[in-house]
């Protein structure tokens, strides 16, 4: 039975678009995304669009029957280096109390970056296997809910890769974040806790910023894991942002303590992780890297050259 006050997910998005399931990662799709940020899906005070998933572990979930209690949904694929740079934060978030205010849920959405090992599923059953891969592989302790193939939630919900809703008690926007970050939620949780768990919107309501140093330590393995050709694809689609987060998997031991904590970083923990950015990539492209990399960063190179 459809709720009487919230807007079903399936009559805000309509028929899904020619190429939703992109087979490959271009720069069109990045820009979309940047577009997506600045306007789409429900806004802050709004009723959350209602729907009905099934989950990795065969329940099915639907999302006004939690009515009552706030909900967190965070969305993200086992490919996207969004959504596996803000894991190990949103874990220790959880783990730190956030899984005690609301209830958590990931929507697994298409891939960001589809690749040889995990492509554009083109069945539903497809979809549920890459989703069960993201469960294990990223040891999330929360349900993960599966998207249709022609993602009805995602685009209901602004359709971002990597995008969060905090919902509150009465079903209503109480904050979105358009790129998850632990540090941004963790505010927006326990002002809602404050108004217990009724409020909408807490927290200034949105945020935009695309935070990167989670990525930055841990986003290149999730381009890794895609399979070719997603590696290449992401040096000719976002030249600057694939060296970001190749040159971050060699900082990761600097990166990491500053981005599992999932609190936000005072101004010198900030400016030393510029520093740690800075100085690692002058010294790895001064050549100070094992014969293996020199390859890899070759082969980066001639990707960028045949855009």
């Amino acid at each position: 039975m459809e709720s009487l006050d919230q807007p079903m997910a399936a009559d805000l998005a309509g028929p899904a678009p020619p190429g939703y399931n992109y087979p490959q990662f271009t720069g069109s799709v990045f820009l979309d995304d940047l577009r997506r940020t600045v306007r789409g899906g429900p806004q802050p005070g709004e009723r959350a669009p209602d729907f009905e998933l099934p989950t990795t572990e065969g329940q099915r979930v639907r999302l006004s029957a939690l009515r009552g209690q706030p909900v967190l949904l965070i969305f993200g694929s086992v490919t996207d280096p969004m959504a596996r740079g803000g894991l190990p934060s949103l874990k220790q978030l959880y783990a730190d109390g956030g899984g005690g205010i609301a209830r958590w849920f990931h929507v697994y959405v298409r891939e960001a970056h589809p690749g040889a090992s995990f492509p554009a599923p083109k069945t539903e059953s497809e979809k549920m296997e890459h989703a069960r891969a993201f469960k294990a592989l990223e040891e999330i302790p929360w349900p993960v809910l599966v998207d249709d193939l022609d993602g009805t939630v995602h685009r209901a919900y602004g359709g971002l890769p990597n995008a969060a809703y905090l919902i509150d008690a009465d079903g209503l926007i109480a904050f979105k974040d358009q790129w998850a970050s632990a540090a941004t939620l963790r505010v927006a949780l326990d002002s809602l806790l404050e108004h217990e768990g009724r409020a909408a919107p807490v927290a200034g309501g949105i945020e935009r910023t695309m935070h990167l140093l989670g990525p930055m330590a841990y986003g290149w393995s999730a381009i890794q894991r895609a399979g070719e050709p997603a590696t290449r694809d992401l040096w000719r689609a976002i030249p600057p942002l694939a060296l970001l987060l190749w040159l971050g998997r060699f900082l990761r031991p600097a990166l990491a303590p500053l981005v599992d904590r999932g609190r936000p970083l005072p101004t010198a923990a900030k400016m030393a992780a510029a520093l740690a950015v800075a100085g690692g990539g002058w010294l790895l492209l001064r050549g100070r890297v094992s014969s293996e990399e020199k390859k890899e960063a070759d082969q980066a190179k001639a990707a960028m050259q045949q855009r």
